[in-house]
């Protein structure tokens, strides 16, 4: 690596500490089973650079830090013996520059430490009412986007549900007029497990039946081809995305500039840890913040995903046929979407916040070798025969 464009010392050793706590806490691999799998022999190379480290300082706090990888001060502590480590030795640089380059150059998952963060909680108060919505909801043939939100939740507590009920709740709580916009939301169960939860959030509740793996693209289509709304924008969105109070208005109005035909609206994902969740929805949705303060909140972050959220024109939806239904199973749609995507019309990136709440991650989603277990079509393949999205594609007629 050349000099002139190596890494800062409070960088290299930032990102050294971050390796750290990537290897230790297991909600990392949360965020993508797949991604960490693929960063674990890089992220031990520079771990191995620490423990034992070039003297004791920055092995006793690598040792403290890997102890307790969600203490702020113990990153703090480690980031400031590796600077000092710097300094002080050439070979040590040049062998963690080396390290945390290749990290990277080849890693997809890092790690989000606010600056204020502390993780200690704070007193909890009753959640805010969100303001009722200033009209109707666009959903007799009025709305300009449609938010689709395709869901399942079979635990009998509702782990999943809770995320759903606020990421809702802060799609009610918009700078959008009412009207312009409606949130439709299809449960793809082999019953309507939480119907009476769901569909006074919504503007619109549809159902599915699906036993088997969850289709997300199947239940995407469905929604959209089912849906009363009309809209000339879709967005899909995942049930664990807390989204600000102007994602609505901001996103739409991008369809008015130059060249755009469908985008994503972030490039890197936060998926936040447990206690940055809880606090995240208290903020916007108890104290109704318009957005969530990133200085506070932890969290791993998912290097340019391609899921979790996507808005296209209504036209290039239908053009490209939605989303390819033969995915089963856990990853590879969002990436085949967003490829086809790019070849069928002007495609743009943004780089808006995108928080990721944590929930329960589904085991054997990846196999011993780091490889997704579910049903994954060759890419780029997709060309339906029949109607997408029939809402009887795996069984019986739905209620509505």
């Amino acid at each position: 690596m050349l000099k002139q464009f190596g890494m800062a010392g409070t960088d290299l050793a930032r990102r050294a500490a971050d390796s750290v706590v990537l290897l230790a806490d297991d909600a990392a691999g949360d965020a993508n089973r797949f991604y960490m799998h693929r960063a674990r022999p890089g992220l031990t190379a520079v771990a191995g650079l620490l423990d034992p480290g070039p003297d004791a300082a920055v092995t006793d706090a690598t040792r403290a830090l890997r102890g307790a990888p969600r203490d702020a001060g113990a990153h703090r502590r480690l980031r400031e013996a590796v600077a000092r480590a710097l300094e002080a030795g050439p070979a040590f640089r040049d062998a963690l520059e080396r390290a945390v380059g290749e990290v990277n150059a080849t890693s997809r998952i890092g790690y989000h430490l606010g600056d204020d963060h502390t993780g200690h909680p704070e007193p909890a108060g009753p959640r805010r009412a969100v303001p009722p919505r200033d009209g109707a909801p666009g959903t007799a043939g009025g709305a300009v986007v449609q938010v689709v939100i395709p869901f399942r939740d079979t635990s009998a507590t509702g782990e999943r549900l809770g995320n759903l009920l606020a990421c809702l709740d802060a799609l009610r709580d918009q700078s959008a007029p009412s009207a312009d916009y409606a949130v439709t939301v299809i449960e793809c169960d082999t019953e309507q497990r939480w119907r009476a939860k769901i569909e006074p959030r919504a503007d619109e509740y549809l159902h599915a039946y699906k036993a088997g793996p969850f289709n997300r693209s199947w239940a995407v289509n469905a929604a959209v081809v089912n849906s009363v709304s009309g809209a000339s924008f879709v967005c899909v969105l995942d049930a664990d995305a807390l989204v600000d109070r102007h994602f609505v208005e901001r996103n739409a109005r991008r369809f008015s500039g130059p060249s755009v035909g469908a985008f994503l609206p972030f490039t890197d994902l936060l998926y936040l840890d447990t206690w940055s969740t809880r606090w995240a929805v208290e903020q916007r949705l108890s104290h109704g913040a318009a957005s969530v303060d990133l200085g506070r909140v932890r969290g791993f972050l998912v290097h340019r995903a391609s899921g979790m959220c996507v808005w296209l024109r209504r036209e290039v939806f239908d053009a490209v046929a939605g989303y390819d239904e033969r995915y089963e199973g856990w990853g590879g749609e969002d990436l085949d979407l967003v490829l086809r995507l790019q070849r069928a019309t002007a495609f743009r990136y943004f780089d808006d916040p995108l928080l990721h709440m944590e929930h329960p991650v589904t085991p054997g989603i990846v196999d011993a070798q780091g490889n997704t277990t579910g049903v994954h079509p060759p890419m780029l393949t997709w060309r339906p025969e029949a109607p997408i999205g029939s809402l009887t594609a795996f069984g019986p007629p739905p209620v509505r």
